[in-house]
């Protein structure tokens, strides 16, 4: 199944799963591997890992359809996120993510940011342990992408009027040369034909 969605003329389609392992990652939830460690030299694992959430809510994927059919609204964005040396890191070539806003949707961006509005979740190392989240394939599936340009700017056109979650995460290299990063949420609302803009950043 393709979308509508469109990104320089080029049709949107959601990416195999494997393709999605550092969205995955990055986004929903899941335990990082012992080697990464914490700022202290310890191991995430040796820090008491959250139980895993409950789902209240069920996948509803004819809402979420609803949302991802052809429409005039576009979404302008752009994310960074600030190091712990200072330094300014971009989302240049990384994945960005679209997920239609629904009630399914909101409970899993409140178990994982904390809110569901906008949010910033730490990753690699120092990052606390996260609470995990079962994974629904059909909510995965629904999530058109595009990517980052060198400049860490990206675009999603062809948006009906409504509600969207827009996510990414960024990495880099730390000064003690270990994997770390941010996942970033940011809520937009898109309406009458307009271009939204938005910044995501930590």
């Amino acid at each position: 199944m393709r979308y509508a969605l469109t990104r320089h003329h080029c049709v949107i389609t959601p990416l195999p799963l494997l393709m999605l392992l550092l969205p995955l990652l990055l986004l929903q939830g899941c335990s990082l591997p012992p080697a990464i460690s914490r700022h202290d030299g310890g191991t995430a694992a040796t820090r008491s890992t959250p139980p895993p959430a409950v789902m209240t809510q069920q996948y509803d994927r004819a809402e979420a359809r609803k949302k991802l059919v052809k429409g005039r609204n576009t979404i302008a964005g752009h994310a960074e996120a600030r190091t712990d040396d200072g330094k300014v890191v971009t989302c240049a070539g990384r994945p960005v993510t679209l997920i239609p806003v629904t009630a399914y949707s909101r409970e899993r961006m409140n178990i994982l940011y904390g809110d569901d509005t906008s949010g910033v979740l730490p990753l690699g190392d120092g990052a606390p342990p996260r609470q995990k989240v079962t994974e629904d394939p059909a909510y995965l599936a629904d999530q058109p992408q595009t990517y980052c340009n060198n400049s860490g700017d990206f675009t999603f056109r062809n948006l009906t009027d409504g509600d969207f979650y827009v996510t990414t995460g960024i990495v880099w290299t730390n000064a003690r040369k270990k994997p770390q990063g941010v996942g970033l949420m940011q809520r937009v609302t898109v309406k009458g034909g307009k271009t939204q803009r938005v910044t995501l950043k930590n």
